[in-house]
């Protein structure tokens, strides 16, 4: 098994990608773009330099963020939706 194979050297790229995505977001661009994009962009790009394998692979840290981690975080994203402020943003249209 090759080094960059190793689930401990992918889990350990991907938690780096984040800290720098959210590190990113420091930047007006960043901030606009926002940190889920960014972790897509920045894990797209090391997949295909080569320094961590893709989805394809079969990588069981792959099975973990698809099965637990990508859910928890679409629900944390949630949770900080205003509804108030979306219920005022679709009445003030009908005005």
């Amino acid at each position: 098994m090759n080094f960059t194979q190793e689930p401990i050297f992918i889990a350990a790229t991907l938690c780096i990608s984040v800290f720098f995505a959210n590190w990113l977001t420091r930047f007006p661009w960043g901030k606009t773009v926002g940190i889920p994009i960014l972790v897509i962009v920045l894990c797209a790009i090391f997949s295909n330099i080569g320094i961590i394998p893709s989805a394809m692979d079969g990588s069981p840290v792959y099975d973990g963020v698809f099965v637990y981690l990508a859910p928890l975080g679409i629900f944390i994203a949630l949770l900080e939706v205003d509804l108030k402020s979306l219920k005022k943003m679709r009445e003030c249209q009908f005005c």
